[in-house]
């Protein structure tokens, strides 16, 4: 079924919302709160048969997608693994009836770029979250098309991720949450590069990057913003012990040895780690990142010293 409605003049071409929710009552509140959105043309594509919710999105090809957790005997996140295997190329935000960290976390997992509780979304709050997930969404392509995408390991770059990171804390502010920066920097990197040469030094770089981007979630930034030093950017503030354990589980796998392209002996990488989470409002989001900074080099240095 379909509905459309116009809101004030616009020169671009209506946004294509599509909302896949089998209830009737949901369908209605979705649509009443979007025509209380100023200054915003749209059309509502409204999916009720949700087992076949991704042929029909196919079909549809909508701008940004709105996807009801609870769908009768499966849920959205059943929709978003058939989605990714369509490889389908929108944006698509979770709604759900009440507060669950589990699926929060899950739904961040799938792909999914918000989560809002039905019984909180506003017009402004809805047309905020759409608005954010367009715009990252649009980041994304850019990365996809190489321009915000570090030409060597096919990470996003040091543009992407300060972009990324100005939105992850405008995100944090508003559901109260933190946000974590880890910052990663090969040790002994110069004097790799001195005595195996600059293309073992790319080999050591593109290993690092994909070990990187196997330790996180899809929707998490994985950044390469220096000559041998990453950056990843964790939001919807995990809890401190799942955080740590994540963090062990990082530097195990930044500790491995690397049988080079000429075929010499294997040589060890290490890298140094620091972890900085977004704890005062008022900070900036450079400030978070200068401060796991601080913490990788004193990681470094206390490496040296135990050494």
């Amino acid at each position: 079924m379909i509905s459309a409605t116009s809101i004030s003049a616009d020169d671009s071409k209506p946004l294509r919302i599509a909302l896949v929710d089998d209830d009737i009552e949901d369908k209605v509140l979705v649509e009443s709160t979007l025509r209380s959105i100023a200054d915003f043309e749209y059309e509502l594509i409204w999916i009720s048969d949700t087992e076949r919710a991704d042929l029909l999105l196919l079909r549809a090809a909508p701008d940004v997608c709105l996807l009801d957790y609870w769908l009768g005997g499966s849920t959205g996140l059943d929709v978003m693994e058939r989605l990714k295997i369509k490889e389908l190329d929108f944006p698509v935000l979770l709604l759900t009836g009440t507060h669950d960290r589990a699926v929060d976390l899950e739904a961040m997992n799938r792909g999914v770029f918000d989560y809002l509780v039905k019984g909180e979304i506003t017009p402004a709050l809805l047309e905020r979250s759409i608005r954010y997930a367009l715009h990252r969404h649009q980041l994304e392509q850019q990365v996809r098309d190489l321009s915000l995408r570090d030409p060597l390991t096919g990470l996003s770059n040091r543009r992407f991720f300060e972009e990324a990171l100005i939105y992850a804390a405008k995100r944090s502010a508003r559901r109260d949450r933190s946000f974590h920066v880890i910052v990663i920097d090969v040790d002994q990197f110069k004097q790799i590069n001195d005595k195996h040469g600059h293309a073992a030094g790319d080999q050591v770089l593109i290993e690092v990057g994909e070990r990187l981007r196997r330790q996180v979630r899809a929707t998490d930034v994985v950044a390469r913003i220096g000559g041998d030093e990453f950056a990843v950017i964790l939001e919807e503030g995990e809890q401190h012990l799942h955080l740590t354990e994540a963090l062990d589980r990082m530097r195990n796998e930044m500790q491995f040895s690397l049988t080079l392209s000429d075929g010499g002996q294997p040589l060890a990488i290490n890298v140094s780690i620091g972890l900085a989470s977004s704890l005062q409002a008022e900070e900036s989001p450079s400030g978070v990142v200068a401060r796991a900074d601080r913490a990788m080099y004193e990681a470094k240095r206390l490496r040296k010293i135990a050494s």
